[in-house]
């Protein structure tokens, strides 16, 4: 299994497409450059940065705007595509399973998303404590209940991104890389609405993190729960589907 998910790994890299996540995991350290030059027109609030929230805040933004959901909805496509141009069929070969095959690219999904969760705070946090800790814009950092609310909430986006991962696996056997793009941008867009919608909001899957001022904090922990077993669930039913539509391929 290692070695499967090595190779999945060397072949996005040989195809150039890890390059956009360690383009987009540069984010922090971008902002942190622009934050510390003081660029004029730039409306930050004074000690609006802390250690916990500064790469937290902007990973809220990117998962927010759609822009990490496309791209690893993007990168999910591979099976798909490698079903569509007939690669599968040589892996399936040497290999000699498709339950093997699914499994490696579930985990190097899995993996890819944490890894890249992890690599954007660790980016964030060195562009805070170099670039924006002793200016005007740093504060201390508090480890009080909405510090900790405020990096559920970026968990959560998180559990959302691996979430649209696996539907994107699953469609990307049945429609092209445009139309899952698509699919997954009108998909986060509609999730977005719902989550504000009155008396259903707070019940919509990922609304946690799209609407998260809805809830109350006494029961934040309870809809969080509530939010990882539903994407949970939803993620796993994508998986079963991609390997039961994959069964019925009879490679």
């Amino acid at each position: 299994m290692i070695q499967l998910i090595k190779a999945e790994y060397f072949k996005l890299w040989k195809s150039k497409n890890l390059w956009p996540v360690l383009a987009l995991a540069s984010l922090p350290f971008l902002f942190a450059i622009i934050v510390y030059l003081d660029i004029e027109g730039l409306s930050v609030v004074p000690g609006a940065f802390s250690l916990f929230t500064y790469a937290n805040n902007l990973w809220q933004f990117t998962v927010g705007t759609s822009l990490t959901i496309l791209l690893f909805t993007a990168l999910s496509a591979s099976l798909g595509r490698e079903l569509h141009n007939g690669t599968m069929v040589y892996q399936v070969t040497r290999v000699g399973g498709r339950n093997q095959l699914i499994r490696a690219k579930v985990w190097t999904l899995i993996s890819l998303n944490v890894g890249y969760f992890l690599l954007f705070h660790l980016v964030g946090a060195f562009s805070y404590l170099f670039l924006i800790h002793n200016g005007s814009y740093g504060s201390e950092a508090v480890w009080d209940l909405a510090t900790q609310q405020e990096l559920a909430i970026g968990f959560a986006g998180l559990l959302i991104q691996i979430g649209f991962s696996f539907v994107g696996m699953f469609l990307s056997l049945r429609l092209q890389l445009i139309g899952l793009i698509l699919g997954s941008f009108i998909g986060s867009l509609t999730l977005s609405f719902l989550s504000n919608v009155d008396k259903i909001g707070q019940y919509v899957p990922g609304s946690i993190f799209y609407n998260p001022y809805a809830i109350a904090d006494q029961q934040f922990c309870l809809f969080f729960t509530y939010h990882f077993v539903v994407i949970g669930l939803l993620s796993c039913s994508a998986i079963w589907a991609s390997k039961k539509i994959f069964t019925l391929t009879g490679l």
